[in-house]
């Protein structure tokens, strides 16, 4: 009999020593927020890795094939990270070359 009151009693604190399920639910969904977060700011940090002139290799293969719409991408991301560089600057200027090139047809 007292082996069964200890087993009971150990198994009472064991099942009360866990989180409740609203807990356990509540924790999962900060998990996943926080999930979401962490790859948000792991492509903001990439972005940054991206130095100007290797942004800038882009710019000559983008003015050939004339994909104006990624041009102008490459340009708001250079206005976003690197606002003050020299390449952001040539971007800016293969991009209008490129939009008075197409304008003018």
């Amino acid at each position: 009999m007292r082996r069964l009151f200890t087993f009971l009693s150990m198994a009472v604190i064991i099942v009360s020593c866990g989180p409740t399920q609203q807990e356990y639910d509540t924790l999962l969904a900060q998990k996943q927020e926080l999930e979401t977060e962490v790859l948000n700011l792991k492509q903001v940090i990439e972005n940054y890795e991206n130095t100007p002139d290797r942004l800038y290799s882009e710019v000559s293969e983008l003015v050939a094939n004339k994909d104006i719409e990624s041009l102008s991408a490459l340009c708001s991301k250079f206005e976003k990270y690197h606002p003050a560089s020299a390449e952001c600057q040539k971007a800016k200027s293969e991009y209008l070359r490129s939009e008075e090139r197409r304008v003018g047809k």
